[in-house]
């Protein structure tokens, strides 16, 4: 009993290796099971639900901010008028980047692949960045409830609301979340920097994509820009070990 206490203890005070941590203890001082990182995930759903539901509505409603709206539904108009055959079906296959289809299958892939490579944390990373990012852009979507731009669409719009986008927030945790592992997990430089023009490429392609085929105001996909960085940070801040910050900070 003493040599098997002594074995636990042993691995609970093993330092993480190269971005590495044992599998047999939570990864961060939160942990993945442990009820602290619960507590944190959903402070940070209230708090970022709130803010985005009073956001939403302030933008809506708010007198002083319709200018902002009148520049809004401008942007909106000025694609509408500058439509081709060519862009439609660029934009088309832009917007489809940010599907829900397409994050769930890569994200479940990553997390697999992660999991199967004994990085817990980085795959905690990903799920629980969408899961915060998804629940957070429900809220916020039903209680500011706004209309979609009165232009006409290429495709059918979601049924959902206006407000903020979910397609360009998802994009942002997914790869924005993949680059951040990578570069916790790697120590080449090249391969480091690279990474992050798959986030860059593929939110800038979703986002106009969105505003392009009359999905979005320009103010939907930037609160979606704003909603996926601060997810990420929430979720990267409470899972990823020390050495993988440091990592990141480094790069």
């Amino acid at each position: 009993m003493d040599a098997s206490r002594r074995q636990a203890a042993e691995v609970l005070e093993r330092p993480a290796v190269d971005g590495r941590v044992p599998t047999s203890r939570p990864s961060t001082a939160s942990g993945i099971d442990g009820r602290p990182a619960r507590a944190t995930l959903f402070g940070a759903y209230t708090a970022l639900a709130l803010a985005f539901s009073a956001a939403g509505v302030a933008l809506v409603h708010l007198g002083p901010l319709e200018g902002l709206r009148d520049w809004d539904l401008s942007v909106s108009e000025w694609f509408e008028a500058h439509r081709t055959a060519t862009w439609d079906s660029v934009m088309t296959f832009g917007s489809r980047l940010g599907e829900t289809e397409a994050v769930v299958a890569v994200a479940i892939i990553a997390v697999a692949v992660l999991f199967r490579l004994h990085h817990r944390w980085a795959a905690a990373v990903i799920a629980f960045g969408l899961a915060l990012e998804v629940a957070t852009f429900i809220t916020a979507n039903n209680l500011v409830r706004r209309e979609r731009p009165p232009v006409s669409t290429v495709g059918d719009a979601p049924t959902t609301f206006s407000f903020p986008s979910g397609h360009v927030a998802a994009t942002v945790v997914l790869w924005g979340g993949l680059a951040l592992v990578v570069v916790a997990l790697t120590r080449r430089n090249a391969l480091r920097a690279l990474v992050w023009l798959a986030p860059v490429l593929f939110v800038a392609a979703v986002a106009s994509a969105r505003v392009y085929r009359g999905m979005h105001f320009l103010t939907d996909v930037v609160a979606g820009v704003v909603l996926g960085v601060l997810s990420l940070v929430i979720v990267w801040r409470t899972f990823a070990p020390p050495s993988a910050s440091a990592q990141e900070d480094r790069a």
